[in-house]
């Protein structure tokens, strides 16, 4: 494959796989608001001009209430009065994360579009700059953005260009590795149980959490925990992975999971798993993974997958170690597929697109703001303040309290949105502090974790193409792709092979076909 840099186009399988990127799970940092009003007003009196820059904020849902609300907290205002500093006023749009791109999708029609706007979702990124709605960049690159340019480089700026205008700033990761399936070391070792290595040893294991509850301290254990199909990494994709060949770049390209060879198969196991009762049966309904999470605490759960970070930063570990005080998760890449192999598919070091509207008059303090974030901001928003969040020892970030870090860090992170996962201007100590981000052993697990993901991931392959049959039918695609593949792990063990013939004929006849045609063309055209 010629250099990653050049490619400017998510692939197939990343784009209607089960296994998108979210991970998107970030800790933020904080700081006490006692930075006065008085001083924004006095530093802003001092800047020959002030700009107003309106920016889009996502609601992930979980901030909690004695933090306020998600635009009026200790975060948003200390954003606000650091971007004074510099001549920003800022004003947030507040977006559900659930109704992102559709919500940008109206705003974008309207001509209502805040002046800074946000995706995880590439093709929309694509299309808007193809359609001529986004901003070209470029001309403030070298002034306003020259931290983002000396810190994240020609080469990784180039995700967010098309045609070789800066139509995007995306915001960079620190990891590929950004989907994680776990399971529960310490009852694997209270039942003297290896960590799975074969479909069959994964199946039998699910049935001994089952078989063994009262002995693991716990009832109406849940073997596998299932999340709603959909954006991100699923328990499923490790039954698809263990019943196919290793893939070559070109099927990771354009034939998505599910179609592959030995997906039936991969089916038929998860729907055994529904009728045996080793997995949360009410997934499907299950739409902002909340049950799961209860069911987590409560000590329920033996398996969990969705992004690298999942059981320490999205799930209570506290809780549920109130309740089982040794419980554990080690990471969990999958088992040996059908070429002897463990694989798990795996993203891209891209995050959020940032982009600035075609309608935004105010372009060159879009890119100053997300510049203020790279060279002092991103740090701070992310771990908090050194005295209160964290101390140093031996040149380390060392956490003070991890309840109160849990209590006040939700927010900021979401607002650094040129970083995900952790912030730091050298790439290789953001990828370290990663830890940091989880206190005690539970952060040396989580690096230990994204090592054993990047060990078995194969990454998402690009295109240096905008896919136009995937802009075309992809929401559809994806939409049809949730609902058949959950009915038919849901479905009489007789009626699963019928379903998934239907679903097939289904995918293909609603422009499936055309998406995977243009697929292998884009791949066959990257390789000449």
């Amino acid at each position: 494959m010629k250099k990653m840099m050049r490619l400017t186009v998510l692939s197939l399988v990343t784009l209607l796989s089960l296994s998108g990127l979210i991970g998107c799970s970030s800790n933020s940092a904080e700081t006490t608001t006692s930075n006065k009003q008085e001083t924004a007003k006095e530093s802003t009196e001092k800047t020959t001009k002030t700009s107003k820059l309106r920016v889009e904020l996502l609601d992930f849902g979980d901030l909690p209430a004695s933090e306020g609300t998600i635009d009026n907290n200790r975060w948003t205002k200390y954003v606000k009065e650091e971007a004074l500093k510099f001549g920003v006023d800022v004003e947030f749009l507040v977006v559900p994360r659930n109704q992102e791109s559709d919500k940008i999708n109206v705003l974008m029609a309207s001509g209502s579009a805040p002046d800074l706007i946000m995706t995880y979702d590439r093709n929309l990124f694509l299309n808007y700059a193809k359609m001529g709605g986004l901003t070209d960049l470029t001309p403030y690159m070298d002034k306003e953005g020259a931290n983002i340019k000396k810190y994240f480089g020609d080469e990784f700026l180039k995700y967010g260009q098309v045609d070789g205008k800066q139509f995007s700033i995306p915001a960079r990761r620190a990891s590929y590795a950004t989907n994680g399936a776990f399971i529960r070391k310490d009852w694997l070792d209270q039942l003297k149980l290896p960590v799975p290595q074969t479909i069959e040893e994964f199946y039998n294991t699910l049935k001994a959490f089952k078989d063994n509850a009262e002995a693991l301290g716990t009832k109406d254990v849940i073997p596998m925990g299932m999340i709603p199909l959909g954006g991100t990494y699923n328990g499923m994709n490790v039954a698809l992975e263990a019943f196919a060949k290793t893939p070559t770049d070109e099927e990771i390209a354009s034939v998505p999971i599910f179609l592959r060879e030995g997906a039936l198969d991969g089916l038929k196991f998860m729907n055994k798993l529904y009728h045996e009762g080793l997995l949360n049966k009410e997934f499907g309904l299950d739409s902002n993974g909340q049950k799961i999470k209860e069911q987590y605490a409560n000590n329920q759960v033996g398996f969990v997958a969705n992004h690298s970070s999942y059981p320490w930063l999205d799930l209570s570990i506290s809780t549920l170690r109130s309740k089982a005080p040794e419980a554990d998760y080690v990471a969990f890449p999958g088992v040996k597929n059908k070429s002897g192999e463990i694989v798990m598919q795996q993203g891209l070091e891209i995050g959020f697109y940032n982009m600035v509207p075609k309608t935004s008059k105010n372009p060159e303090a879009a890119v100053k703001y997300l510049d203020w974030f790279v060279n002092e901001g991103g740090s701070k928003l992310f771990y908090g303040f050194e005295g209160e969040h964290y101390e140093m020892k031996d040149g380390k970030m060392v956490v003070i309290d991890p309840a109160h870090n849990a209590k006040t860090l939700k927010l900021g992170g979401w607002l650094a949105t040129v970083y995900n996962m952790t912030a730091d201007k050298d790439p290789a100590k953001q990828r370290e502090l990663l830890k940091n981000r989880i206190t005690g052993k539970d952060g040396e697990s989580y690096l230990a974790g994204i090592q054993t993901f990047e060990k078995a991931g194969k990454r998402q392959v690009v295109f240096n193409a905008v896919p136009d049959m995937q802009i075309k039918y992809g929401t559809a695609l994806t939409k049809l792709t949730n609902d058949s593949l959950t009915q038919i792990m849901m479905a009489t063990p007789d009626k699963v092979e019928s379903q998934y013939k239907k679903f097939v004929d289904e995918y293909m006849s609603a422009g499936g076909k055309d998406v995977m045609d243009e697929a292998k063309r884009l791949y066959a055209e990257m390789k000449k």
